[in-house]
């Protein structure tokens, strides 16, 4: 497939640059949040925002090929708990 010509040019760089910023985004929100005072002071912010991400990342394969949208529940519930474990207040999260 790799070999075969696609209808269309997208660069090889594009899905690379599109997830690095993803990532620094994701990273940055969570800076913030530990800025904020919402997160714990020591938590180790490149870590929790590659979690994050982590759950993320497994969540759209099967939603866009096949329509099934139950692993973003599954990712969402698995964010929330370790955003509860670094929160200083659990409290301020909605449950789930």
């Amino acid at each position: 497939m790799a070999s075969s010509p696609a209808p269309f040019s997208v660069p090889r760089a594009a899905p690379a640059t599109v997830r690095a910023r993803w990532s620094a985004y994701v990273e940055e929100t969570v800076s913030g949040a530990r800025a904020a005072g919402e997160i714990a002071e020591d938590t180790d912010v490149p870590q929790l925002a590659f979690e994050i991400a982590t759950l993320l990342e497994p969540a759209n394969t099967p939603s866009v090929p096949h329509n099934e949208f139950s692993s973003y529940g599954k990712a969402a519930e698995g964010i929330h708990r370790r955003l509860r474990a670094a929160a200083t207040d659990p409290a301020l999260l909605p449950d789930r």
